[in-house]
C-alpha cells in the first residue's frame, strides 16, 4: 500500500487519502495530525476536534469524509449535567460528509491511534457499523476495558499532538462512473415494475387480500398497510421465483414503492409524519420506519442542515431510535458548535429548553408547531422522486 498521508491539509477543501488496489476492493488510508483541546460548552468543558474533510476518490467518484475526536457526553444522552460525568468517554467517529449516493456500504473501517512520534499505541480499532447515509456517522466499538483505555489516553494527552489513522475499505463498484446512471437492466427496475403492477390490481380489485376485509371495519390505518405490505412481499417473490432475488431485496424495494406511492400522497404536514413513525413502530414494519427516517434525512439536508431543526430532529431521534437521524443531527451539532463558538451557552440552554419542555403527551404540538405555522420540514412536504438505491 502507497505510504500514509502525514501532512496537513487546509480547512477549505478536502483532502485526498492514499488508495491502494486489488480486484474487487480498494482501501483508502488517512492521517490526521491533530492537537487535543478542549472547548467550553455552558458549564462544561469538553473534548471536541474535527479532522479537516478528506476524500476516497478513484476513477473521478469522490466520497468525503470526516473524523471526530470527542466526549461521548455531546449527545442528547448528557445534556443533563448531572449525568455528564458518568458518560464522559472519549470516541472516535468517521462521518460521511458527501458524495454521489446517498446511502453508501463500506466493506470496512479500521482506526489506529499513535502518538507525536509515531508510536502505535492503539491499533485495530473498529468501527462496526457499514451502512452510512450523507451526513451520518458512526463511532469505534470495542470491548470496554479497550475504550477505557483509550479515552484515559485521550483525556491525558489534552493540548498534546497524537495521530489518528483511518483505513477505509471499499468495494471497487461504487467508483464506477457509469453505475451512476439508469441501468435498464437491473434486477431493481424488475421488481419496481412488478411492485406497481400489484398495487394496481389491488386498486382495481383484481387481488383479493386474505382477512383485508375484516380490517377494513377497523379504524387502524396501520393495521391495513401491513397486511397489504405483507401479503406483497410474497405475491412478488412468488411471482419472482425463477430469478434469483432475495427477500431482502423485495422487502427494501415494495417498502420504498408502497411508502411514497400510497403513504406519502397522505402527507400534508409534519404531524402527518410523525404518525407514520408510530404507525410502523406499532405494527412493527422496520422497512417503513427506514423509509421514513431515510425521507427525514433527505428533508434535514435540504434545508440546509438548519441548526433549529436539526436539534428538534434529534429530539425526535432519541424518541423513536432513529439512529442514522440521529448520527447525522449530532454531526451538524457539532459542526455549528465549532463554527459558532460564541454561541455555546445559547445552543446548550436551547437544548436543555426542548429536553424539558417536550414530553411524550405533547411531542407534537410543543416539538412542531408554533402558532399557526407547522415548525421544522414545513406544512407542505416535497418528496424527491428518487430511485430505490
Amino acid at each position: 500500500m502507497d505510504e500514509t498521508v502525514v501532512e496537513r491539509y487546509g480547512d477549505d477543501q478536502p483532502s485526498c487519502s492514499n488508495a491502494g488496489q486489488t480486484p474487487d476492493e480498494l482501501t483508502f488510508q488517512y492521517e490526521w495530525i491533530v492537537k487535543i483541546c478542549k472547548r467550553s460548552i455552558g458549564s462544561e468543558t469538553v473534548i471536541l476536534n474535527i479532522s479537516p474533510a478528506f476524500s476516497t476518490a478513484y476513477n473521478g467518484v469522490q466520497f468525503t469524509w470526516t473524523l471526530r475526536l470527542n466526549d461521548d457526553c455531546i449527545t442528547l444522552d448528557c445534556m443533563d449535567n448531572n449525568n455528564a460525568k458518568d458518560n464522559n468517554g472519549v470516541n472516535i467517529f468517521l462521518y460521511y460528509k458527501d458524495g454521489p449516493k446517498l446511502d453508501i456500504h463500506i466493506i470496512e473501517a479500521i482506526i489506529s491511534v499513535a502518538d507525536n512520534n509515531g508510536n502505535v499505541l492503539f491499533n485495530d480499532l473498529r468501527i462496526n457499523d457499514d451502512e452510512f447515509t450523507r451526513g451520518s456517522g458512526w463511532p469505534l466499538r470495542a470491548d470496554f476495558q479497550k475504550m477505557r483505555q483509550l479515552s484515559d489516553f485521550m483525556q491525558m494527552n489534552v493540548d498534546n499532538t497524537v495521530r489518528i489513522s483511518a483505513n477505509i475499505r471499499m468495494d471497487s463498484k461504487i467508483f464506477s462512473p457509469l453505475c451512476y446512471l439508469p441501468n435498464v437492466g437491473d434486477e431493481s427496475n424488475y421488481l419496481e415494475r412488478e411492485c406497481r403492477k400489484y398495487l394496481t390490481q389491488i386498486e382495481n380489485n383484481q387481488i383479493v387480500v386474505p382477512d383485508l376485509d375484516i380490517l377494513m371495519k377497523e379504524p387502524d390505518l396501520f393495521a391495513i398497510h401491513r397486511r397489504i405490505f405483507t401479503h406483497g412481499c410474497e405475491e412478488i417473490a412468488r411471482r419472482a421465483n425463477n430469478k434469483t432475488l432475495d427477500n431482502k431485496k423485495i422487502i427494501n424495494v415494495f417498502a420504498h414503492i408502497y411508502f411514497n406511492e400510497c403513504i406519502m400522497p397522505q402527507v400534508e404536514c409534519f404531524e402527518d409524519v410523525l404518525s407514520i413513525i408510530e404507525g410502523a413502530k406499532y405494527h412493527h414494519i422496520p422497512a417503513f420506519t427506514r423509509e421514513v427516517e431515510r425521507f427525514i434525512c433527505r428533508q434535514l439536508i435540504s434545508s440546509g442542515c438548519e441548526l433549529d431543526l436539526s436539534k428538534k430532529m434529534l429530539l425526535l431521534a432519541e424518541h423513536y431510535q432513529l439512529s442514522v437521524l440521529k448520527m447525522m443531527c449530532i454531526g451538524i451539532l457539532a459542526d455549528n458548535i465549532l463554527e459558532k463558538s460564541n454561541n455555546f451557552v445559547n445552543i446548550k440552554d436551547d437544548m436543555l429548553k426542548l429536553v424539558h419542555q417536550i414530553t411524550l403527551s405533547n411531542l407534537y404540538p410543543s416539538l412542531f408547531m408554533e402558532g399557526e405555522d407547522a415548525v421544522g420540514l414545513g406544512s407542505t412536504i416535497a418528496l424527491e422522486d428518487d430511485s430505490v438505491e
